[in-house]
């Protein structure tokens, strides 16, 4: 496959694997058997991008796309085996070293994996909305938020895990607004929306030059405060001190005070403490 070559987005001054106080989500392709938690992924066909700023489409035989996926596959159960055992820098350099090289494979075949994500399988749709992720290649971003309209709530899922590895800070917030909005979305599904929202949170916290506030941002972040999951409650207040949202200060003052889940105070103290710093 031709290559293509990569363009950076900002990075976070932590990993995603190391994003402060929540626990994350692990990624879900239960049609791979990864290991098991309760989120879900998500993913959706048809990029409304033109040809000149999204990877070219061709036609993939179907062998050599399954032999792709399964590749895609390898990378990704490394990464999450790797991702749940870190304890020292030397685990954080070998996690990077993971997402580096995934990257670098994912770039190699973007074409046919780009294509994979629009036209393959449900299964295959899912791994490589994830796989599309880890390029940080921004020229990715039209067909994630196409797949976010997927029939499949696995696609959609895994599209949400793979927007925060992709950790591009315009990602427009109204296409994460309209999941957590869903009547019938599913806690998993919320769940990888809040994680992506906290990503890109961070991100934009680090952004240079900085990303002007966005009262979108803060009331789509305070939304989840009043979930009845702690780890979505923690992220919530998490994000929210990323972003120093002041009009939260009364919240997370609350929820430190009053929330019966530790991680969930541990959240709001960090939040406080950040927006504390805005007055150092």
């Amino acid at each position: 496959m031709k290559s293509v070559q990569s363009t950076s987005i900002p990075h976070c001054r932590h990993s995603l694997a190391f994003l402060c106080l929540t626990a994350l989500p692990l990624l879900l392709i239960q049609a791979c058997g990864m290991a098991g938690t309760d989120d879900p992924p998500l993913l959706s066909p048809e990029s409304s991008e033109s040809p000149a700023s999204s990877p070219k489409r061709i036609k993939i035989p179907t062998a050599a796309a399954n032999e792709i996926i399964v590749e895609c596959e390898r990378h990704i159960r490394a990464w999450e085996t790797a991702r749940a055992d870190v304890k020292t820098n030397l685990d954080r350099d070998t996690l990077q070293a993971l997402e580096m090289a995934f990257g670098s494979y994912v770039m190699k075949e973007l074409t046919a994996i780009s294509d994979i994500a629009i036209t393959g399988p449900e299964r295959s749709r899912s791994i490589a909305s994830t796989s599309l992720g880890f390029t940080r290649n921004p020229t990715v971003l039209p067909i994630l938020l196409n797949n976010l309209s997927d029939s499949s709530d696995q696609v959609v899922a895994n599209t949400l895990y793979g927007l925060a590895m992709l950790g591009d800070p315009n990602i427009p917030i109204g296409n994460l607004q309209s999941i957590l909005q869903r009547s019938s979305a599913s806690s998993g599904l919320v769940r990888n929306a809040a994680f992506a929202m906290l990503r890109l949170a961070q991100i934009r916290s680090n952004s240079e030059p900085p990303l002007p506030p966005s009262e979108d941002w803060n009331n789509t972040m305070m939304a989840l405060l009043d979930r009845h999951e702690p780890n979505i409650r923690a992220q919530g207040a998490t994000g929210l001190g990323y972003l120093k949202a002041s009009n939260a200060l009364f919240r997370l003052a609350d929820l430190l005070s009053g929330d019966p889940e530790s991680r969930v105070r541990f959240a709001a103290a960090f939040a406080l403490g950040e927006l504390r710093s805005m007055d150092a």
